[in-house]
């Protein structure tokens, strides 16, 4: 039995009351050789749901894009015949299909600007986590955090985006906060696993988690040792010897 597959995002753009296309966007973190033929079974699904809509007076064009949140610019097929092996003879009867692919992880700061919604903190911390060699968050405004974290969850597959929801007055929050709020979490899972061997081994595990965390999101190394120094309110010497010490495990 067939089934028809579901769009991740599907919308209708509308005009003055009247329905110009369907839209459709696939988010993609894997690069697949057959993304062109799944964009056809979603556009065929749709224009099939059009033709059996007795409601529906004029078809409209159905528009799928594709965002890759790899690292990696897309280097699978982006057209039917290329992701097929079309016989000798053949290929002038084979109808071609295009993908629209977008490179998210690629786009430049000036592409990043022009987006008035939440989706350019996404598009802005897939490209600095992969072009910047020290990862510095963005400080706009997340108008909607559910949304974006959860996003986030599942394009990065780390679920502790899902968990690391910080709150402010005002309901305002920046992916430098949700960054603190990694830092935080992590310490406290450290100290408290540490905590059951004794005092000095919760406060070491705690700043090795701490040290993980900022590693992860490319903090400067010369600013890690400031950065223990005032979440467990030690001097700098403990700190470097943690800092030694963890470099040793």
């Amino acid at each position: 039995m067939l089934h028809e597959e579901e769009r991740d995002v599907a919308k209708k753009w509308v005009v003055g009351g009247i329905q110009l296309s369907i839209c459709g966007i696939e988010n993609q973190m894997a690069i697949e050789n057959g993304m062109p033929l799944r964009v056809i079974g979603y556009d065929g699904a749709s224009y099939r749901a059009q033709l059996l809509d007795k409601d529906i007076k004029r078809l409209v064009p159905v528009v799928t894009v594709v965002l890759n949140f790899n690292d990696r610019p897309w280097s699978a097929p982006k057209t039917l015949k290329k992701a097929l092996e079309i016989p000798d003879g053949w290929e002038e009867y084979v109808s071609d299909y295009k993908i629209n692919v977008f490179d998210i992880a690629w786009l430049s700061n000036e592409q990043i600007e022009m987006f008035q919604s939440d989706f350019g903190i996404v598009a802005d911390f897939f490209v600095r986590k992969r072009r910047d060699k020290n990862y510095v968050p963005s400080q706009k405004v997340i108008q909607h955090v559910d949304e974006v974290l959860k996003l986030l969850s599942v394009m990065s597959k780390d679920r502790r985006y899902e968990q690391a929801i910080p709150t402010k007055k005002g309901g305002e929050n920046t992916m430098c906060e949700i960054l603190q709020g990694f830092i935080d979490r992590g310490v406290e899972q450290g100290v408290e696993q540490g905590m059951e061997r004794g005092i000095e081994q919760g406060i070491e595990r705690g700043v090795f988690a701490l040290i993980d965390t900022l590693k992860e999101f490319r903090v400067p190394d010369a600013e890690i040792p400031t950065r223990i120094c005032d979440k467990f309110n030690i001097d700098e010497a403990p700190a470097q010897k943690y800092i030694r010490k963890y470099q040793g495990c």
